[in-house]
């Protein structure tokens, strides 16, 4: 993500051996879905570059040759994953003409979207995202004709110039991949395949989860000026176990392309789930 480094990556993914209670040996057996390799990249600028035309492309598809030919790698096992800015960075060198998707098995992302056009890859897809997002949003949600804005966004200059903002984020994005694969559902708005199973990737405190709900309540954060959030005020911190619905979008065999789902964390914001190790004692890795 933008502001963040692959340490940080590592440890949001994975935790920290401070963590009480967590155990992040993980298992690399067979039966445990190992062995494996995870390597972490940082973009050369603070943000990615949203192309496959620039260096940071050049460099995450030089790294996959590499690494293919130095480590014993299924070269049919390949995954990239992205958070935030790192997410917008996979949707826009996922498509075809781009180098490194013919390398890659299976592409996912968490809290990111905001692109102009489905990725037209073929590799099984999965956008983790949380309803509350106030970064970049879940879905093109629509007030009067026209997009409406995340709180958080409204504070940003330059972020929201154009009231007419037709990106695709989370669940539209979602549906459009799929849509090149054979799905004829709805895309931005409408109705949406339902849930067929849900996961549970939050484990948070009430009070804390609705502190950093307050602090993005209206413009310039909630803690001095208070009220409602005016955007998506339908929405609360995680009360369940269940909090996280799967969304599988269906895709015709004769696509020959891999699966679509969309991770909805409901009521959570952009902060990566805190959810490490799974009960098998493996990372929960997208």
């Amino acid at each position: 993500g933008i502001y963040s480094n692959p340490g940080d990556q590592e440890w949001l993914m994975m935790g920290s051996t401070e963590d009480a209670g967590l155990d992040i040996n993980f298992s690399e057996e067979a039966s445990d879905g190992g062995p494996y390799c995870i390597s972490f990249h940082k973009s050369a600028a603070d943000a990615w570059q949203y192309t496959c035309r620039g260096s940071d492309h050049t460099h995450l598809s030089a790294f996959v040759d590499y690494a293919l030919a130095n480590y014993p790698i299924n070269p049919d096992a390949v995954n990239v994953h992205g958070f935030s800015s790192g997410g917008i960075q996979i949707h826009n060198m996922m498509h075809t003409h781009c180098a490194i998707e013919r390398k890659i098995s299976a592409a996912s992302s968490y809290g990111s979207g905001n692109v102009p056009a489905p990725p037209t890859t073929k590799a099984a897809y999965l956008l983790a995202h949380g309803t509350q997002d106030g970064v970049v949003t879940y879905q093109n949600l629509w007030k009067d004709g026209k997009q409406d804005k995340s709180c958080c966004d409204l504070d940003w200059p330059g972020v929201c110039t154009n009231e007419d903002y037709y990106h695709l984020f989370a669940e539209g994005l979602g549906a459009a991949i799929a849509a090149l694969r054979g799905y004829d559902g709805d895309i931005i708005g409408g109705e949406h395949p339902a849930p067929t199973s849900t996961k549970d990737l939050i484990s948070d405190k009430p009070a804390e989860c609705n502190q950093r709900l307050l602090e993005c309540t209206v413009p310039g954060g909630g803690k001095e000026s208070g009220g409602s959030n005016p955007w998506n005020s339908r929405f609360s911190c995680p009360t369940k176990e269940d909090e996280t619905d799967v969304l599988d979008y269906p895709v015709q065999p004769s696509s020959n392309a891999g699966s679509v789902e969309v991770w909805r964390i409901n009521g959570w914001n952009h902060d990566y789930p805190n959810r490490r190790i799974n009960k098998s004692n493996g990372p929960v890795v997208f």
